[in-house]
């Protein structure tokens, strides 16, 4: 017997599918033990008790052959990977009624932590696989076909846990589609991530200072910085993601040549270490945050990339990670200085034997060393707070205006955690000719447009274009950082805005925007980068002079003693109302502005102050209808309300037995005077030749006339086919009084 679906596409969407974006990314949402969120997750995913146990091994053994790295330039290893070939047939599926479910549990005794790696790995539209840990207190997932690469190699976050279960869901358009093989377990002997994130130390050291004991001064920064999960599974590294001089935000994230480097020292890189680098994970913001307690921390995973370049004599990597990051809003780009200028005092984030982020501090100068026969291609640093670990391998080294001068190579801490020693960098000056080619310098990545540019500073995504979102008066706007050899075009992006006579360019750079006649405006910004007479990169900025302004609209009759009707109205909505009423209209918004009406009759306004706004509107006899504007202002306008204001919504002709009655045959509607004779209560069609009336039929959510014709004596028929759902008012106007009718049309 199928079992229903329903809730897991309901419940499940509202507990962890919010965090999935248009972006390709996957999320690691580390919860609260006992969240209800995570357990609905388990009621409604997990259905399986098979279990797959991982064989045991002499973890002793293991360390002591890592203990033999101490010190070394290698990346840092924190699992044992177990060679397996499981697939979905080794599973189980459960029958749902929109489809199946395949569980999967693994168990390796006295793990830390459990990753696999996959092969082969496809997934259909709609199919979405989670991995959760045996405390439900930690989900990865979606991923989705969107994040699978071409190849089908794919790498899992970290889970913590001995035990962990893999859960997919196959819609029923698309069963028997999904494929893949489970080609390693990784069995974490490491603390890499534990129920320590929420508020002990994790995996390094003690001495080890967390990044967010430094924001806000670093909180840009660290939104820059990830973890490198290598593809065999097993190993980790750090780096970061570094601007262009293009501001193309592409994915260009800065490690260590040595992560890459199977054979170290090795100056070339073989086919086989490039193949296996563009199969890396790359991890932001692991981190803690300024309140963590209870609170869910939130990692995002990416798989894949493409190199780019790499230089064994300063040990620099550049990677270019095969998704838009810069759709994400939570991360930033780092600026660079390649003047090769001495810092006077920096920092290192970084990720130390892969726990949450890090920060080390450098109060003093930098100072040079050599390496590989060059001279002062090293930045040598000591640290004055914090150390770095194995694992800190690619973390950016940043001087004091926060720009990265270079990347982390080795140092003394690595084998002596917790004693303030020297690290040494390579020195991002000496990078960027490097060995001379685009394979291993990062002048033709970093400076795509040859502007010779020494630095850069860094941003997201979302900062570029500096100026108010509510332009009062006269308001300025600006590229922030902008070098003199670029150029701006402004515009909006409606180019036929009708407050597009606003906005004047001003100068090279800037642009203002002339509001001093109050306006609404509710529009998009857009600035167009321009080099040597060529558009090199587009931002943009919503502008809306508008506020969220939320409220209720009440209706009484005449005598506020009847209640009618009450709807939530929002800015620039559209209300109709009868006349011959009284008006409550209440929002909290009415508090903070001045509030005034306009273009209609209102009588006995009153705004009490105490967000409440009440008027009464005129009768109105005829077939026509008036608007009024009410507009909040502070400076300039901040929201707007029409209200139409139209007879009674369905009335028949005053001392008459005139009335309109409507039929309907599917689309097809039919308006038709009535004449009820008083004398025999018979009804015959309105009939009289020589008298026009009006028909006349308007939406009654805001008044518009979609409908007007000129008749006599004769049903009126109308195609409504193309007209949306909704409630609509027909009114015939006669003699020069008017008789209306309500219809309803609903579309399926």
């Amino acid at each position: 017997m199928k079992k229903k679906l329903s809730l897991v596409l309901s419940v499940c969407c509202c507990c962890i599918l919010f965090t999935q974006s248009i972006y390709s990314q996957v999320v690691t949402n580390y919860y609260p033990k006992g969240s209800a969120a995570v357990s609905e997750i388990d009621a409604l995913y997990i259905r399986s008790s098979l279990t797959k146990n991982m064989p045991s091994f002499d973890v002793g053994k293991v360390i002591e052959e890592d203990k033999k790295n101490e010190g070394k330039d290698v990346p840092y290893r924190f699992g044992k990977a177990f060679d397996v070939s499981y697939s979905l047939n080794d599973g189980e599926w459960t029958e749902v009624e929109n489809g199946r479910i395949w569980n999967m549990s693994f168990k390796s005794n006295n793990a830390v932590s459990l990753n696999f790696v996959f092969n082969h790995f496809s997934l259909p539209e709609g199919a979405k696989m989670y991995i959760i840990n045996q405390e439900k207190n930690i989900v990865y997932g979606p991923v989705t076909s969107k994040v699978i690469p071409s190849s089908g190699f794919f790498l899992t976050d970290i889970i913590p846990g001995e035990c962990a279960t893999l859960c997919l869901f196959e819609p029923e358009v698309h069963k028997y589609e999904s494929s893949l093989i489970i080609k390693r377990v990784v069995h974490g002997y490491k603390d890499v991530v534990n129920e320590k994130l929420y508020g002990n130390y994790g995996a390094s050291s003690p001495c080890n200072i967390d990044v967010q004991d430094y924001y806000p001064d670093y909180k840009k920064q660290s939104d820059a910085v990830g973890l490198v999960l290598l593809s065999g599974g097993t190993s980790i590294c750090s780096g970061s993601l570094l601007m262009s001089t293009d501001y193309s935000f592409k994915p260009y994230f800065l490690s260590a040549f040595h992560c890459i480097d199977n054979t170290p020292r090795d100056s070339l890189l073989s086919q086989e270490e490039i193949e296996d680098a563009e199969q890396w994970l790359f991890k932001f913001q692991f981190k803690k945050e300024y309140y963590i307690g209870n609170s869910q921390i939130t990692g995002y995973t990416y798989n894949g990339a493409y190199f780019r370049a790499g230089w064994y004599k300063t040990d620099f990597l550049l990677m270019e990670i095969r998704d838009n990051l810069k759709l994400n809003p939570k991360l930033s780009w780092l600026g660079w200085d390649r003047s090769g200028t001495t810092p006077s005092n920096g920092a290192c984030l970084h990720h130390p034997r892969g726990d949450v982020m890090k920060i080390s501090i450098i109060d003093s100068s930098f100072s040079s060393t050599s390496c590989f026969g060059l001279t002062n291609n090293l930045w040598d640093v000591y640290y004055d707070y914090g150390i770095t670990e194995r694992g800190s391998s690619g973390s950016p080294l940043l001087d004091n205006n926060k720009r990265v001068v270079g990347q982390l190579f080795r140092g003394d801490s690595f084998a002596n955690p917790c004693l303030n020693m020297n690290d040494e960098f390579g020195k991002l000056s000496w990078s960027w000719n490097g060995g001379g080619q685009n394979y291993n310098r990062l002048m033709n990545w970093l400076d795509p447009i040859q502007t010779n540019q020494s630095t850069i500073n860094g941003h997201y995504t979302t900062d570029f274009i500096m100026g108010p979102t509510i332009p009062c008066e006269i308001s300025m706007y600006e590229i922030i950082d902008l070098p003199s050899i670029y150029s701006v075009s402004w515009r909006f992006l409606d180019t036929n805005s009708p407050v597009s006579n606003l906005l004047s360019q001003y100068g090279t750079k800037k642009c203002k925007i002339d509001n001093s006649s109050h306006t609404y405006i509710n529009e998009t910004l857009v600035a167009d980068i321009m080099y040597n007479g060529d558009t090199i990169n587009t931002f943009v900025k919503e502008i809306n002079t508008g506020v969220n302004f939320v409220g209720t609209i009440e209706v009484l009759d005449a005598s506020s003693s009847v209640y009618i009707a009450e709807r939530p109205i929002r800015t620039g909505e559209g209300v109709l109302i009868e006349s011959n009423c009284h008006v409550i209209l209440k929002s909290q918004c009415f508090n903070n502005f001045t509030v005034t009406h306009s273009g209609g009759l209102v009588f006995n306004w009153t705004n009490s102050g105490n967000g409440e706004i009440t008027f009464d509107a005129p009768s109105i006899l005829m077939g026509l209808s008036q608007q009024i504007t009410i507009t909040g202002k502070n400076g300039c306008e901040c929201f707007k309300i029409k209200i139409t204001i139209v007879p009674p919504l369905e009335r028949v002709l005053q001392n008459s037995s005139i009335r309109l009655d409507v039929s309907s045959n599917s689309s097809n509607y039919n308006f038709t005077l009535v004449d009820q004779k008083a004398d025999n209560n018979s009804t015959t069609i309105y009939d009289d030749q020589n008298k026009k009336w009006q028909l006349l039929i308007y939406k009654a959510s805001n008044g518009t006339i979609i409908f007007h014709s000129e008749n006599y004596g004769r049903t009126v028929s109308v195609d409504t086919s193309g007209w949306e759902s909704g409630v609509y008012i027909a009114r015939a106007v006669i003699n020069g009084k008017d008789v209306a009718k309500k219809i309803t049309i609903r579309k399926f």
